[in-house]
């Protein structure tokens, strides 16, 4: 009996370190499993406890057999541990180190205390037989949890390591059994234990081995249905074309997609074949590149569709091997779209850069993010200047603070505001801007910036200015024609018809001094009511800033009624509140220009002004009853009816007069009003 154990424990020596070298070698041909490093681990432990069995039991030394005995349980467990930590790693577990090595150590030392304080043979017995049992049942439970595709293999194991542990309580148990009834001996316990771990350790490595490879099967196959879905939702056109004779091999759903052709009526044929590129030329290059370099990448090539239309792709190539045998992997990105947007940005950076308006861009704090060419020619600032600053570098205190209030709380609300500004050039020169400040915003409607194009209006407003002052020399050499041909001529008639009266007292020819009274007293009311006209004419407005359109006209129709004896009255349809304040001041005028028309030249008795307002359109009519004039015929009407046209120029409306003789006149403004 003693030759058979020393023949099983050299043997099982043997086994365990060929074990060893198995699932070392399994371990280096996978290296991405820590679980097979473990098990090495624990195996090479299996081998040199085996080692230390044999020579123990051919050593036939008490001390030395004690001092062995020890070491061997220390290695055994230590094994053991080893496997438990690999069977965790291998389902993605971490172990308690604390509580693991606290246990293997606790029963070492109760081991040595058995050992070489209190020699208690049994107790060493029970302790190493226990240890084990638990940390094998350990094992088995963490494998009868494991979760895998195929369970024949993780249940195997489990029942294996079941059993072992089962075979070391009753290993630990059988001592007192011996006591009790008898039955067993010592040695052959220890035969039965060398025959058990060599049965348990073949069909562990075996196990073990034969499960790392069902999951590396099941692994690689869920990463090829993995890789393949990857690929197939991808939405850019993936290909692999055999580098022999250029013939498609796989293609994906991005593909057909894009192409328009089926996986069906690829399969098998070339790029030639399907008539793919548009520009042949563009295949010999890439052909070309490909066979110098390997690879091809950010290539954009004109690609042609089934049904004929052209797509621009980026195309990505290179050469790879596929089972020994070269092929060429392409993936293709459609950038028809992008291509259109750059395009399209393209032309519009191309008109704001040679716009003959400023045109400025700011972030929502108002820091400029962007200025055309002709800002920095109107400011005279360069672009360096101007990033990262704000407006207010062109800020002047002739614009009222409050105009730049209203601005802000209109374009903060997402709606368009629209004005001008007296500004300041780098070199101090104050000039005139008309400005439309809008929003820009994003796909989901939020404000993300702010544009501003505006236009130099310095030169208009200074001919403005100039046309005013014309207008009012015009106007001072009007009143005194009219001063003349009116009430200097009435006034030169009293002279002669008073001188006449003398005369006639003088022969006591009273009837005839009666009727020249009456002529007298005729031109002189004459001469009262032109004077008052003239000064009807010269009336400024009520207001210095704001002209209040409806208030100041009712204002001035009343003194035309009451010192002109003229009818007049004004119509309001809709609201003015749509109306700009700004344009109130030119619809004054533009309906002055035209009572004073009507009432100098046309001798009209009645007139009616019609404004109609609503939220986009503003309509402005004066019409008279006087004697009209025709419109074929040249007339000269001085400088009233070119400021008329002036001032309905500004508003960007449009401005008619239709006249008849004896039928009146009637002077018609439209103009939409933005925003």
């Amino acid at each position: 009996m003693n030759i058979d154990r020393n023949t099983l424990a050299l043997v099982l020596s043997l086994i365990n370190i060929l074990q060893m070298l198995a699932l070392l070698a399994q371990s280096r041909l996978n290296k991405a499993h820590p679980a097979l490093g473990w098990w090495t681990l624990g195996s090479g432990l299996m081998a040199l406890g085996s080692i230390g069995f044999a020579l123990n039991i051919l050593v036939d030394d008490p001390r030395l057999g004690d001092i062995a005995g020890v070491f061997n349980n220390a290695i055994f467990l230590s094994a053991l541990a080893f496997i438990y930590i690999g069977t965790l790693r291998f389902e993605d577990k971490r172990e308690n180190h604390v509580y693991l090595f606290g246990f293997c150590g606790l029963a070492i030392l109760i081991s040595t205390f058995f050992t070489f304080i209190d020699n208690d043979p049994l107790g060493r017995w029970l302790t190493f037989s226990m240890s084990l049992a638990v940390l094998l049942l350990l094992i088995a439970r963490t494998f009868f949890l494991y979760k895998m595709r195929s369970l024949f293999l993780s249940r195997f194991l489990a029942t294996l390591f079941l059993s072992a542990g089962i075979f070391f309580i009753i290993r630990g148990l059988a001592p007192f059994w011996v006591r009790i009834g008898g039955g067993f001996t010592n040695s052959f316990m220890k035969t039965e234990t060398l025959l058990a771990i060599l049965i348990f350790s073949v069909l562990c490595t075996f196990g073990l081995i034969l499960l790392t490879n069902q999951r590396l099967i099941v692994e690689n196959r869920e990463t090829r249905e993995n890789l393949e879905t990857i690929i197939n939702t991808s939405p850019d056109s993936m290909n692999v074309i055999r580098l022999s004779d250029g013939r498609f091999v796989d293609v994906n759903q991005g593909f057909t997609l894009i192409s328009g052709y089926t996986r069906a009526e690829t399969i098998g044929r070339s790029t030639v074949d399907l008539n793919l590129w548009e520009h042949p030329e563009e295949r010999l290059q890439f052909e070309r590149i490909l066979a110098e370099v390997g690879y091809v990448q950010n290539e954009e090539i004109v690609f042609r569709r089934k049904d004929g239309s052209l797509i621009m792709g980026l195309l990505f190539a290179k050469i790879i091997n596929l089972q020994g045998i070269p092929h060429i992997i392409s993936v293709t990105h459609d950038i028809t779209e992008r291509k259109r947007i750059e395009n399209e940005l393209r032309k519009l950076t191309n008109v704001v850069e040679q716009s003959q308006t400023s045109v400025m861009i700011t972030d929502l704090s108002g820091v400029i993010e962007y200025v055309n060419p002709k800002f920095c020619e109107v400011t005279g600032y360069g672009l360096e200047e101007v990033y990262g600053k704000t407006p207010r570098l062109l800020r002047s205190a002739a614009t009222p603070p409050e105009i730049y209030q209203e601005l802000w709380a209109t374009i903060t609300t997402g709606r368009k505001w629209q004005g001008r500004f007296q500004n300041r050039k780098k070199n101090g020169d104050l000039f005139w801007e008309s400005a439309i400040i809008s929003p820009i915003l994003d796909g989901h409607g939020v404000i993300t910036q702010y544009m501003a194009v505006k236009e130099d209006i310095t030169e208009q407003i200074q001919a403005q200015e100039a046309l005013l002052k014309l207008a009012a020399v015009d106007e001072r050499q009007r009143l005194a024609r009219n001063l003349h041909d009116s009430v200097n001529q009435s006034i030169h008639g009293m002279v002669l018809f008073s001188e006449t009266l003398v005369s006639t007292l003088e022969k006591n020819n009273m009837e005839r001094a009666r009727q020249i009274a009456d002529r007298i007293l005729e031109s002189a009311r004459q001469a009262l009511k032109e004077t008052r006209l003239m000064l009807y004419q010269i009336q400024p407005s009520s207001v210095d800033k704001e002209v209040d359109l409806i208030n100041d006209l009712e204002t001035r129709l009343l003194t035309v009624e009451r010192h002109a004896g003229v009818r007049a009255q004004i119509i309001q349809e809709g609201s003015l509140e749509h109306c700009p304040q700004a344009w109130h001041e030119n619809l004054f005028w533009i309906t002055i220009e035209a009572l004073n028309n009507a009432m100098k030249h046309a001798q009209a008795r009645s007139i009616k002004i019609s404004i109609r307002s609503f939220p986009r359109r503003l309509d402005l009519e004066i019409a008279d009853d006087g004697v009209g004039f025709d419109a074929a015929k040249p007339r000269s009407g001085g400088l009233g009816l070119q400021n008329m046209h002036e001032r309905a120029h500004l508003l960007g409306g449009e401005l008619t007069i239709l006249s008849l003789i004896d039928r009146g006149t009637r002077v018609s403004f439209g103009v939409d009003i933005k925003g």
